[in-house]
């Protein structure tokens, strides 16, 4: 069983395309607030080598992941200025999926790790309220996503 959690943010003033209005044709930048995900996940784990203190392994892992609510203030700049706060995702609980490669160096109970791989989560619970109002609905992602998450740490085994 794995249990994970972290906090992201994105940094201010990203772009993320254009905006078209009587005033010109702008950049739309985000400021994304902070928000937290949790993921607990269980699986199985394969060592490719286990009898040595440096182990090689195979992890397959399926769990569910919580995402807060995402939200961002736009601005436009210019006579257009700012849009205010707008929600690009609620909060929701969604499928994961991994195939995650590592390797772990052990002395008694205690190691150290390292591992990468790729990581599906389903789509999160998409809020376009917001963006239609502003004629820019089409800048919300809408689709599951695959990342290639990298970690290192330690381990104790009890």
């Amino acid at each position: 069983m794995q249990v994970t959690g972290s906090r992201a943010s994105a940094a201010p003033g990203i772009s993320i395309g254009r905006f078209l209005s009587a005033g010109g044709d702008r950049p739309l930048r985000a400021t994304f607030n902070s928000y937290r995900d949790q993921t607990i996940e269980g699986g199985l784990r394969h060592y490719l080598r286990p009898a040595s203190r440096s182990k090689s392994y195979v992890n397959l892992l399926f769990g569910r992941r919580t995402v807060d609510a995402i939200t961002a203030t736009l601005e436009a700049g210019g006579t257009d200025g700012g849009f205010g706060e707008v929600r690009f995702y609620d909060k929701a609980t969604v499928n994961t999926a991994a195939v995650v490669f590592g390797i772990t160096y052990e002395r008694g109970p205690v190691g150290i790790f390292v591992e990468a791989g790729f990581r599906w989560t389903a789509k999160l619970r998409q809020q376009d309220a917001d963006l239609e109002g502003l004629g820019v609905p089409m800048i919300n992602d809408t689709r599951a996503r695959i990342f290639m998450p990298a970690s290192a740490g330690l381990l104790w085994r009890f």
